[in-house]
């Protein structure tokens, strides 16, 4: 088994439990492994939003919360992405069709290098996925 030894964090004004939701119905082997929210003993988040968040994509860790939005929390950028390989054209053609109609496809789908199909494209969280297969 492969440690993962560097675990994206994806910091949201009060929508990461909306997203994490979203990528448990789009991407394959995906769910939400913990959740803490914001609670009056923990006063610094608005309640109920998350505190500290686990989702288990694919075998890989990916860390979520929420920070108010007066906390300067900033925008998610397509300077940074996520690549996520995909095993079959189907399974690449699902997960881009789950993201794709709510957010913003900025290249592709379409052969690049030794990739039959590649796609950048930008959730509706605002979260960049690099799909390829």
């Amino acid at each position: 088994m492969t440690v993962q030894k560097m675990v994206p964090c994806f910091t949201f004004a009060g929508t990461a439990e909306d997203a994490m939701k979203f990528y448990t119905t789009v991407f394959d082997d995906t769910k939400i492994a913990a959740m803490e929210l914001y609670t009056e003993a923990k006063p610094i988040g608005e309640l109920g939003k998350v505190f500290f968040a686990t989702l288990e994509l694919n075998g890989n860790e990916i860390y979520f919360m929420d920070l108010p939005i007066d906390a300067g929390v900033p925008k998610q950028t397509w300077a940074t992405s996520y690549m996520l390989y995909c095993d079959t054209e189907e399974q690449f053609d699902r997960y881009f069709d789950g993201i794709a109609p709510t957010g913003e496809v900025m290249m592709g789908p379409e052969a690049v290098e030794g990739f039959k199909k590649a796609t950048w494209v930008t959730d509706k969280f605002g979260v960049t996925w690099q799909l390829v297969w």
